[in-house]
């Protein structure tokens, strides 16, 4: 896993983790954004990387490696910490092992509990037809995923294209057979969120009640007409404010 830097190093440190099938650099916009006030860390997951050869293996993995990148750098202390789909699974994972120090967290459409198996098999025939496509030269993100701006879909693209059978075997099995612990799994003050789209709350409804049982310190959104992932790749204006208001909740801080 490689990691991406940005902004003053002086500043508090916000990690961004991007989903699955698609590139860090959904979060151009956010970028941009944050680090103004925030040092922010972008995470480039296994199996995601333009540069390398890598495979992803698991939320569990992911986040230990994250854990321990956090501990070498930032004394295992940041502020916020954000994840959208695989990658909330993730952040959801790090701030349950009790290593670090979080104050805030945002999980955008992460799936945080086990999903039924007819819903399961469904969306690993539709990723099959997808790479089959994908693989073949169809760029079908752009038909498929029609909030994404071009960039970032044709970002998704490319990354998908080179993808291993074993990251994207093991992405759906993260997905959709991964669940967090019990009530009151975490005894602290951290203050986290769980956003979801209302068209993706037939699934996510139940995420954010088992993202509320582990963390007591959670407050769920959901956000009208939208899809998974539409809220932070398709309306970045909008999370970025939604996000900055959380942040700055108990939290004042001076933008340029």
């Amino acid at each position: 896993m490689r990691f991406k830097e940005f902004g003053d190093r002086q500043n508090p440190v916000v990690v961004l983790i991007h989903g699955g099938f698609v590139s860090w650099k959904m979060w151009l916009p956010q970028i941009d954004a944050f680090s103004k006030a925030y040092y922010v860390v972008v995470p480039v997951l296994d199996g995601h990387d333009e540069t390398g050869n890598t495979n992803f293996h698991s939320i569990e993995k992911a986040a230990d490696e994250l854990i321990r990148y956090l501990e070498k750098h930032f004394q295992g202390n940041i502020f916020a910490l954000c994840g959208v789909s695989l990658g909330g699974a993730i952040a959801a994972h790090t701030l349950l092992q009790n290593r670090i120090e979080v104050k805030k967290v945002i999980i955008d459409g992460a799936p945080v509990a086990k999903t039924n198996k007819i819903f399961s098999f469904t969306m690993k025939i539709f990723l099959r037809r997808l790479f089959k496509k994908i693989r073949g030269g169809d760029n079908i993100y752009r038909r498929t995923f029609r909030f994404f701006p071009e960039a970032v879909a044709d970002d998704a693209f490319h990354i998908c294209r080179r993808m291993s059978d074993e990251t994207v075997e093991n992405i759906h099995r993260a997905c959709y057979a991964y669940s967090l612990p019990g009530p009151g799994a975490l005894n602290t003050n951290t203050e986290s969120a769980y956003w979801y789209g209302s068209k993706e709350a037939f699934i996510c409804k139940r995420m954010a009640k088992q993202m509320s049982k582990a963390v007591k310190n959670t407050r769920t959104e959901s956000f009208k007409g939208y899809r998974h992932g539409e809220l932070c790749i398709g309306n970045p204006d909008l999370y970025i404010k939604k996000a900055l208001e959380f942040f700055e909740h108990r939290h004042k801080i001076r933008r340029e």
